[in-house]
């Protein structure tokens, strides 16, 4: 069998132009993997991205240890930056100070802090357990909704009843138990705990968090309360 050539074009020309069109096709792949591998090696690979990280993190950080010095003439704490004075009482039967908080979504917070006139039959739906030392305070495990471990008596869905947590007296909100307050409690009182500041001596303190968010933090009672120093 005879091979047909076309006129004017050899087998060996053919061949010559796709050897060198190989070698340009290589040369250009190479070129562009090389270019590659030293921008990256250039702009530090993650570097920016780990940057970019830290600074966020710094940010939340700030955030978060931002706070507000609350200084009354009986004591101080500290709360969130954004917290502000909503309600102050002081009548013959109560005197007491509450903060909210103010932030977008986050203002369904508040604080009450009752010293010396303290309403008898305050009731919550969580217990605290406190304890004093020196002019300061410690916490223990907070409860679950009370109305899950109260018994059962003939007023409970009318009246709120008595309670106790970790041997702890205190009034459990049973007919209101959505209402997601947290009350402070220390042994053989009831909502009262004494304290004793080194200028202004013994006074009765009782702390009420209420928290309607859906996702509660508690973490803003527990920071005021580890902050507490009686004067």
């Amino acid at each position: 069998m005879s091979k047909k050539y076309k006129v004017g074009r050899t087998p060996k020309q053919r061949g010559r132009r796709l050897a060198a069109v190989v070698v340009v096709t290589m040369l250009i792949v190479g070129g562009l993997g090389g270019f590659f591998v030293w921008d990256t090696h250039k702009n530090g690979g993650s570097s920016e991205v780990q940057g970019v990280s830290r600074t966020v993190e710094q940010q939340a950080e700030i955030e978060t240890v931002e706070q507000r010095n609350i200084d009354e003439p009986f004591y101080a704490l500290k709360l969130p930056g954004d917290w502000k004075e909503k309600e102050r009482k002081n009548t013959p039967n109560e005197q007491s100070v509450t903060w909210q908080a103010s932030k977008k979504g986050q203002d369904n917070r508040w604080l009450t802090v009752y010293i010396d006139r303290i309403l008898p039959d305050l009731a919550v739906n969580r217990l605290l357990p406190i304890e004093v030392a020196d002019n300061k305070l410690t916490y223990h495990q907070l409860s679950e909704n009370c109305v899950n471990f109260t018994p059962a008596s003939p007023n409970t869905n009318k009246l709120p009843t008595i309670s106790k947590w970790q041997g702890i007296d205190f009034i459990c909100d049973v007919p209101n138990f959505v209402q997601n307050k947290v009350g402070t409690g220390s042994a053989g009182t009831l909502n009262a705990t004494p304290i004793t500041g080194p200028a202004k001596g013994k006074h009765q303190y009782f702390f009420v968090y209420t928290d309607h968010n859906i996702q509660p933090d508690y973490q803003i009672f527990y920071n005021a309360l580890r902050t507490f120093e009686a004067k």
